[in-house]
């Protein structure tokens, strides 16, 4: 229908406003972080009316030709966070269920120094990609994503073999308009980012550039309206 094979119909009901995940989504499309593009549709069944729907891109392999040259790696999806390697939802690949990639990740958390722990885990995640990633989560305050290691997604990308991290059911952001941009995190990995040293200063760098290069209110404002 119109290319897509999937269509997502999200009711919304836990955002009234119906754009947490338009304007939300948008800001992570701008810094270059994968993120689904919604449209809206008046729903109709059998002649009756549901009313006004938000229309997501669903996140398979269409979604993923848009932003990588190879799409056979692995897709997993919170809940859960990484360490529970053996129990995240695996959305590709099912007919192989290798997890060898996410266990490895696992293990290198483990033997990671706590100084300094990037030094080893730059080996298996995208570094780059994930500061954008947990700095934007912050900005929009999606205190459901995997700050909460709840809604999220994470690709091995098979040219570089890393995880790249993505946003997942942002449909309540916003909520608290003086939120804490280093709030306690729970996942291991956005803990490694916020709340050592090496990490602060990369987080650091980050949030002033998307500050400067992202965050544009006027754009925002006309998004909205």
């Amino acid at each position: 229908f119109h290319g897509l094979r999937r269509i997502i119909l999200n009711n919304a009901v836990q955002d009234p406003s119906y754009i947490c995940e338009y304007i939300g989504y948008s800001l992570f499309r701008d810094a270059g972080v994968p993120a689904p593009r919604i449209g809206y549709a008046m729903l109709t069944i059998n002649e009756e009316s549901y009313g006004l729907y938000e229309q997501v891109e669903a996140i398979s392999k269409d979604f993923l030709k848009r932003w990588y040259s190879k799409t056979g790696g692995n897709l997993y999806e919170g809940p859960g966070d990484v360490m529970q390697w053996d129990e995240l939802d695996l959305d590709s690949n099912q007919e192989r269920e290798d997890r060898s990639d996410l266990r490895h990740l696992a293990e290198a958390i483990e033997e990671a120094n706590d100084d300094d722990p990037w030094e080893l885990l730059a080996d298996f995640v995208d570094v780059d990609n994930f500061t954008r990633f947990i700095a934007l989560e912050q900005l929009i305050n999606h205190w459901d994503g995997y700050t909460q290691t709840n809604n999220y997604r994470m690709y091995n990308n098979p040219e570089t073999m890393k995880f790249e991290f993505f946003p997942h059911g942002a449909d309540q952001l916003f909520e608290d308009l003086g939120g804490n941009i280093f709030r306690e995190q729970g996942g291991i990995l956005s803990r490694a980012l916020v709340q050592t040293d090496s990490g602060k200063r990369r987080y650091g760098r980050m949030m002033y550039q998307l500050l400067e290069q992202v965050w544009d209110e006027s754009t925002i404002k006309n998004r909205i309206a």
